[in-house]
């Protein structure tokens, strides 16, 4: 009633054998994902279905408990995995009928999420987990739900059934809907529940106790009654299994949340199906960032920025970085009056008068250029951090002058480094014309340092000379300093009452190896911004558009060091990172491990998809049967070792790619009056 998740723990009384409800469930339910992707498993026997409840973690879990000297729970847990594996075989032959799991299971686990159930006293907003959905020899569906338990309060676990019947048959009056308690201790047994037993249940029972909550509930204002969002600590946005939120609404017209709740959850689609219901992910999840994949015309882009407005709308900023102009149409004032449907047109105006948005076009001066530093200041910095930067610092350079592996630019990448650590120990910062003038002088310090490497010195400094003279745009400091505090819009360069949105083209870069080296600095700023602000709430998302270019698989260029490093800090510092692509077999798949949300839309090219299997092999989805073949829009999520198909939500904004000067044009006039900059 709060709009708090109620816990899972279990404290069983003193004397009793604690049970791992939550484990098992999280296990049957990777085995029942499997099963209805595996076309071979309809042949299989209990030792293989034990075998694959092991593989998903079972095994771990005994080992856990065996070695934390909870040996009976150990026992009881294998007894469960045993009973569960029993009663699977059992389903394929009911009552004669050979059937496969694909016939049985219509869901492993579903969610139920804000459905409106009218009492005597009002309305009643009521969000749950099914622990499993079956279709019946029958033809009727089956609502089930697993119990580590004898059974012995049959009273209270018909409840649960009966709301979860009420709460189909609200969406669907048409359904035919019965229930099934499984119990799987201290032995297999099952409880039939028949469609009237549940509708007798809810009558004597449910519906008196919804009342009376209705009728206690004091009536609080909401900005937007329309959408209930139900809060949650569970990942992805699933509720907790075999628990059920309630939300009251005291009678019509009257609003339902507390005034100032902010939602957590982002809506990203609708699941398919007969028993179709929205897919939710928990907006502080992206502390851990998400990877958006998919190829030319897959909607990828307009699921990104569907999860990037809802950031928006709560008030965290968003960095974009747009390699192809699409996105910079957030500037452009006509892309915000589309006429749609009034809902759309409402939320939309909402959302831009809630923004501060900023386009910059580094590498030209008559946009909204952003001018860097090779390496800014690195104060408040400990050792291994500046070293960091310097590295980077110096691999950005070696990129651009295409220094290669031999023994000569190995020394000529020594030397810049060298000369990188000398600057900023004496100075405090370095840029590119620094490091030049430096290696040009006669430095003795820097000749100390050197050694034998000083004989390649001439040579870099004609590499230099020419690279700046070839890339003045690219170095030039006029406009603003690239600042993180600036292009999120916090401290000093926060507008009171407005979200800040900043967009960075890199359209005006004389070439890849130009923009490279822009994008890694910025990065190198982003990295030095985490260190210096840890936080354990999401601050900001970062998109970086067509990532492979910035994180490759078989390349090493300026950005990849950084980027790896940001994945890594950005979780600590509530920095998330959205990497998306329509070139996912290029994206370096060893960053796998520091993403958790996986958002995969049509994929056909045999390289990504052998290079997918790992991220949807772990939640039991092939990822050669089910990429394919989705349509516009369709994506599957899979974080955590499960996965869900759905048709993604529309973003506000359409995308649609700008010119250079229509970019440059509306970067101009999201500027504000220069300031002199301190030297």
């Amino acid at each position: 009633m709060a709009g708090k998740t109620p816990t899972t723990w279990a404290h069983p009384p003193k004397g009793t054998v604690p049970v791992c409800g939550t484990q098992f469930h999280s296990l049957a339910r990777k085995v029942t994902k499997q099963l209805r992707a595996d076309w071979a498993s309809d042949r299989e026997d209990q030792d293989s279905l034990l075998g694959r409840l092991y593989s998903v973690g079972g095994a771990e879990k005994l080992e856990q408990l065996l070695a934390d000297g909870l040996v009976d729970s150990a026992a009881q847990l294998t007894t469960a995995f045993h009973a569960f594996c029993t009663r699977l075989i059992e389903l394929r032959t009911i009552e004669g009928m050979r059937r496969t799991y694909r016939d049985i299971f219509l869901a492993e686990e579903y969610d139920i999420m804000d459905v409106a159930l009218e009492t005597a006293a009002g309305k009643l907003f009521v969000s749950g987990t099914i622990d499993c959905l079956r279709m019946h020899p029958s033809g009727d569906i089956e609502i089930v739900d697993y119990k580590l338990s004898s059974g012995i309060e049959l009273d209270k676990e018909l409840i649960q059934l009966a709301l979860y019947r009420a709460l189909l048959l609200a969406g669907d009056p048409t359904l035919r809907v019965r229930g099934s308690l499984e119990y799987f201790l201290p032995e297999l047994h099952v409880t039939n529940v028949s469609a009237r037993e549940l509708d007798s249940a809810f009558a004597s029972v449910v519906a008196p106790m919804l009342t009376d909550l209705v009728a206690c509930r004091q009536p609080t204002s909401r900005a937007n009654p329309e959408r209930v969002q139900s809060v949650t600590s569970q990942p992805h946005g699933t509720r907790i299994s075999g628990e059920v939120q309630v939300e009251a609404v005291g009678g019509e017209g009257e609003n339902r949340s507390e005034p100032d709740a902010v939602p957590k959850l982002l809506r990203l689609g609708k699941s398919a199906g007969i028993l179709a219901g929205y897919i939710d992910l928990e907006a502080d999840l992206l502390r851990r960032h998400c990877a958006v994949l998919g190829g030319t015309g897959s909607g990828k882009t307009t699921l990104a920025l569907n999860i990037l407005e809802q950031i928006l709308e709560r008030g965290i900023p968003v960095l974009l970085i747009d390699r192809k102009g699409d996105l910079a149409r957030y500037a452009d004032p006509a892309a915000w009056t589309a006429h749609e449907t009034p809902e759309r047109v409402e939320r939309r105006a909402h959302l831009r008068s809630q923004l501060d948005i900023a386009l910059f076009t580094p590498g030209h001066r008559s946009g909204r250029p952003l001018h860097l530093s090779l390496v800014p200041s690195v104060d408040g910095l400990n050792d291994a951090d500046r070293n960091l930067v310097y590295h980077h610092a110096a691999h950005s350079i070696a990129s651009m002058l295409h220094l290669k592996q031999s023994p000569t630019d190995e020394a000529k990448r020594a030397i810049l480094l060298n000369a990188i650590k000398l600057l900023c120990e004496v100075r405090g910062r370095a840029s590119v014309s620094d490091v030049a003038r430096l290696l040009e002088g006669d430095d003795s310090g820097l000749r100390e340092r050197l050694g034998a490497l000083d004989k390649e010195r001439p040579k870099l400094v004609m590499q230099l000379k020419s690279f700046e003279t070839m890339n003045q745009e690219l170095l030039a400091d006029d406009g603003e300093p690239l600042d993180v505090e600036r292009l999120l819009g916090i401290n000093q360069h926060k507008i009171t009452g407005r979200t800040r949105l900043s967009i960075i083209s890199t359209r005006f870069f004389d070439g890849d190896a130009a923009a490279l080296f822009w994008v890694a600095q910025l990065i190198g700023e982003l990295n030095r911004f985490a260190a210096r602000r840890p936080s354990a709430a999401l601050q900001a998302v970062v998109m970086f558009d067509e990532a492979d270019m910035y994180l490759p698989a078989m390349r090493q260029p300026a950005t990849k060091a950084p980027m790896e490093s940001l994945l890594k800090r950005g979780r600590s510092a509530g920095l998330g990172v959205m990497l998306a692509t329509q070139s996912p077999g290029d994206l370096d798949y060893k960053c796998r491990d520091n993403v958790l949300i996986w958002l995969i839309g049509r994929i056909k090219e045999p390289r990504a998809l052998e290079k997918l299997n790992p991220v949807a092999g772990a939640a039991g989805i092939d990822a050669s049967v089910a990429f394919p073949k989705q349509g516009i829009g369709q994506f599957h999520l899979i974080t955590e070792g499960t996965g869900r198909g759905f048709q993604s939500d529309r973003s506000l904004i359409g995308t649609e790619q700008l010119s250079e000067q229509q970019i440059l044009d509306l970067a101009r006039a999201t500027s504000v009056p220069s300031v002199p900059r301190k030297l």
